[in-house]
């Protein structure tokens, strides 16, 4: 009995394989630059490497920033066609949700 295997049942298996080694790589580059991050702040001055430190947390704040003016925007965004900049005070107070 002969067993057949063909390329297409293979397939998920390259793509798995693949997938591993891209995540391997790509944690090999970050723990690269990881590295070399510690290597040059080791031999920095007490200050100077407190410095780093702080900027480090200033880049961290900075994207946490980010991510959240991102989300008001988006927040803002869904509404935008709501509003087209004209408003009377009396048609507001005319709705029926108020009487």
């Amino acid at each position: 009995m002969k067993l057949v295997v063909s390329s297409l049942s293979l397939m998920p298996v390259r793509l798995a394989r693949d997938a591993v080694n891209l995540i391997v790589n790509f944690y090999i580059i970050f723990m690269n630059t990881v590295k070399k991050i510690a290597d040059e702040v080791r031999y920095l001055p007490e200050m100077q490497a407190r410095e780093v430190l702080d900027f480090v947390g200033y880049l961290r704040n900075k994207i946490n920033h980010t991510d959240k003016t991102n989300q008001n925007v988006d927040d803002f965004d869904q509404f935008c066609a709501v509003f087209d900049g004209k408003f009377n005070r009396d048609e507001c107070y005319d709705r029926q949700s108020i009487s």
